[in-house]
């Protein structure tokens, strides 16, 4: 009861947690949290908490298996499409996984929007060594806020 008290606490006052120049900036963009879904590195933590919107995973994603083994299957798809590992054992002939970075950096616009519509991710946080190619919206010296516009057929547009 004491940690839920706490969490709810530090939710409700985050501008007291530690936020990063890049992460005040993304937060400044007034990107309506309805319709706006970051994505970034597998190990990321505390992005929802500072920028105060939703983000696909982060590093804590995975131990929700443990609690909710049904979710576990889904958790596995989404990290084996996004960042090409996932939870379960490989075959001894499987292909050994391509780094996310490298793997983010070879996407195509076509095949980030793919992800887009499937998972409803709006905009991707990278690396600024690992540039993506998509419409870049804010860099600073080590993270780069990409969008991910999806085609107008969808009747989606491209958040900025």
């Amino acid at each position: 009861l004491h940690l839920c008290m706490l969490l709810h606490h530090q939710f409700q006052h985050r501008e007291q947690l530690p936020i990063s120049p890049f992460e005040h900036q993304i937060a400044e963009l007034t990107l309506p949290p309805q319709d706006t879904m970051l994505l970034a590195s597998p190990d990321n933590i505390r992005l929802q908490a500072t920028t105060g919107l939703p983000v696909l995973v982060e590093a804590t994603t995975p131990s929700l298996i443990s609690y909710v083994p049904q979710i576990g299957p889904a958790i596995d798809a989404i990290y084996r499409e996004v960042y090409d590992y996932g939870f379960r054992i490989p075959s001894e002939s499987a292909a050994p996984p391509t780094p996310w970075p490298d793997l983010w950096q070879q996407r195509s616009e076509a095949e980030w929007q793919d992800l887009a519509v499937r998972y409803g991710i709006t905009h991707v946080i990278a690396p600024v060594g690992c540039p993506l190619n998509l419409p870049q919206v804010v860099a600073e010296e080590d993270y780069a806020l990409y969008a991910v516009g999806i085609g107008e057929q969808s009747g989606s547009r491209l958040l900025k």
